[in-house]
């Protein structure tokens, strides 16, 4: 078997390592950090209990989204945002824009991340809590997060005790191609790849984002407003597409000969030699089994799961 086989199969069957050079941590301290949290972003921080985490949004008025990320509160006046590397600048400034006379303090510290993900991940992991928790770990801290569609177990800490812990799992290692592909199979948004500041966060599967019982957040009336009367026009599926040609991003997706949308990520397996992709489509397309085309009206056939 492949080295590329080995980790694959390994991350969807039993458990494998990620380097995750890609991602980082903010801490936001202080304590008005809940309740300047709860202003700001989609999720309920003023009820979340220390320990707990969930994904959460920034939206527009509109309820478009500004930054996707996962949110873990690890102290009373405490929280740390999972968020990719490239965003979390932006992501600081949208939260320092709300902070006025607030004691909140936010820190990007020069860290390292590493992961243990599969479905047996905690099989290797000393006192995992359950997915959607998180702990403090030596210098660092630890978050379980089951976004990707298999239990993940992240270490963000000093670059030394992060190089350990990968060293500590006898387990395949891999990274961002990796982590890529997890996240493509379950059909989650990569910021910026996937959704941007033109995406309503239940177009593109956040709906776990968005906390349907707290109120007075920034674009709460949009979502709201979609739960009650109505529907997104579009979804982000996952498409898999006969052949070993990935397609670039952008490329246009064909219905019946008409153009239907375009395709956002894809990676080749190195298990089943298939194109597995995301593709944003209109919502009457969004149904398993949808037969379509990629590239041209006659390109390489493919399939809505």
């Amino acid at each position: 078997m492949s080295p590329a086989a080995e980790i694959w199969r390994a991350l969807r069957h039993d458990a494998g390592v990620l380097r995750l050079d890609h991602r980082v941590a903010l801490i936001v301290r202080g304590g008005e950090s809940a309740d300047l949290l709860h202003r700001v972003t989609s999720q309920d921080t003023r009820g979340m209990e220390v320990g707990a985490g969930a994904p959460a949004c920034v939206l527009t008025a509109k309820g478009k989204l500004l930054a996707f990320f996962e949110l873990f509160r690890v102290g009373e006046d405490c929280f740390v945002v999972e968020i990719d590397r490239s965003r979390v600048e932006g992501l600081r400034g949208l939260i320092d824009r709300f902070i006025f006379t607030e004691q909140v303090e936010l820190e990007v510290p020069d860290w390292s991340a590493v992961g243990v993900f599969g479905p047996h991940a905690a099989d290797y992991v000393d006192g995992v809590p359950e997915p959607g928790h998180a702990r403090a770990e030596g210098e660092g801290f630890l978050f379980v997060s089951d976004l990707l569609g298999v239990t993940g177990i992240t270490y963000h800490g000093p670059g030394e005790t992060a190089a350990r812990f990968a060293e500590d799992q006898s387990l395949p290692q891999g990274g961002l191609e990796e982590w890529d592909a997890l996240r493509i199979d379950a059909g989650i948004p990569r910021y910026g790849v996937d959704a941007d500041e033109t995406t309503i966060p239940l177009e593109a599967n956040l709906d776990r984002a968005c906390h349907r019982e707290k109120g007075c957040y920034i674009g709460q009336e949009v979502i709201a407003r979609i739960d009650t009367y109505g529907h997104v026009n579009r979804q982000l599926c996952r498409v898999l597409i006969d052949g070993d040609a990935v397609p670039e991003p952008n490329t246009l997706v064909f219905d019946e000969g008409d153009e239907a949308g375009r395709i956002t990520s894809a990676y080749l397996s190195p298990v089943d030699g298939k194109v597995h992709a995301l593709a944003m489509l209109p919502l009457v397309l969004a149904e398993s089994g949808t037969a379509l085309h990629i590239g041209t009206a006659s390109g390489s056939p493919a399939a809505v799961l």
